[in-house]
């Protein structure tokens, strides 16, 4: 059975690269797609993903904004949140923390560093 996803990103380009990632992992995955937070948060309303990769710097709403409506739903504590953002702000890495995110992802400029976070999210899964 594929594990729902659902992926907010904004940028096109990173959105294809995480998902040739994911495709290394393993893992089969429904994913679903939302470019800015306010897409993702309703597209919330009706999926209800086992893993988020999340970016922080998305349009409408912002990514931390997104995180801590996830974790406020039903059921939102069991969602695996792994931050995958150009940030690496402690700031954020610190807010991202307090809201219980399984890992952070910052993006890397080349492909091969990338596919790094097929191993991130298979770590994820695997978390009890």
């Amino acid at each position: 059975m594929p594990i729902p996803v659902l992926l907010i990103e904004d940028n096109q380009m990173d959105a294809l690269v995480i998902q040739e990632a994911l495709k290394t992992c393993g893992h089969v995955f429904d994913i679903r797609s939302a470019a800015d937070g306010e897409a993702a948060l309703a597209l919330l309303d009706g999926f209800h993903p086992a893993l988020v990769l999340l970016d922080l710097n998305i349009p409408k709403v912002s990514g931390l904004e997104v995180l801590s409506e996830i974790r406020k739903r039903p059921r939102g504590v069991e969602v695996r949140v792994v931050v995958v953002t150009s940030s690496d702000s402690e700031r954020d890495f610190q807010a991202a923390q307090r809201l219980n995110v399984n890992a952070y992802f910052c993006k890397p400029s080349n492909l091969a560093e990338f596919m790094n976070l097929s191993e991130i999210v298979r770590n994820v899964l695997a978390q009890p």
